[in-house]
């Protein structure tokens, strides 16, 4: 099973698998570097059986791969589950000068990405289109990549407070830094323009 080190979808396997009550010490883990591509490559080549998009989505390698014949769609150990991790993976940041000196600057892009954001996900077919349009994929996965994909999902505090605890427990990080993260999480941004 391969995984790429070092990334959020290692944390989020870590997570997932423990929560599952498997042993993940006890996996074969193979690191390969670099994004999705070189991950089907190796299972088109027999180099791996499996590698971790298939525990938590990683697209559009998944539905790369799976048109290909080479896998199918997973959801046992999917990662948005873990009481740990939770759906979200990225998420938009700002630093504290340009919260205090760009405030409506900034509010006005999170509104704008938002309002994007809802445009795409009007249907299944315009989020396909707009995958397709922007990264070049073929339709047909695209549209595998946007019938499994939800956007407008927003990360909370708790959440992330789950998740640095979840980071020093793997020993990720140092020290529990949960408790500190009420300081830099800033929601009212969100709250002002979601309507």
């Amino acid at each position: 099973m391969a995984i790429a080190p070092g990334l959020a979808v290692w944390f989020q396997f870590a997570a997932t698998v423990t929560e599952a009550n498997i042993n993940y010490g006890r996996l074969n883990i193979v690191n390969i570097q670099g994004g999705g591509q070189p991950f089907v490559q190796a299972m088109q080549r027999g180099d791996i059986d499996l590698f971790i998009g298939w525990f938590i989505g990683w697209e559009p390698f998944e539905s790369m791969a799976i048109q290909q014949g080479l896998a199918w769609r997973q959801t046992v150990l999917d990662y948005s589950k873990s009481r740990a991790v939770g759906a979200e993976l990225g998420m938009v940041g700002a630093s504290r000068a340009a919260l205090d000196g760009k405030r409506e600057a900034v509010r006005r892009l999170v509104y704008a990405y938002l309002q994007a954001q809802n445009r795409v996900s009007a249907s299944k077919e315009t989020l396909a289109t707009a995958i397709a349009s922007w990264t070049g994929l073929d339709t047909a996965v695209a549209r595998e990549v946007a019938d499994k994909m939800t956007l407008e999902q927003s990360l909370t505090l708790a959440q992330i407070q789950a998740q640095a605890r979840e980071f020093h427990r793997l020993g990720v990080l140092q020290r529990d830094v949960s408790a500190e993260m009420p300081q830099f999480f800033d929601h009212t941004i969100i709250a002002s323009v979601r309507r």
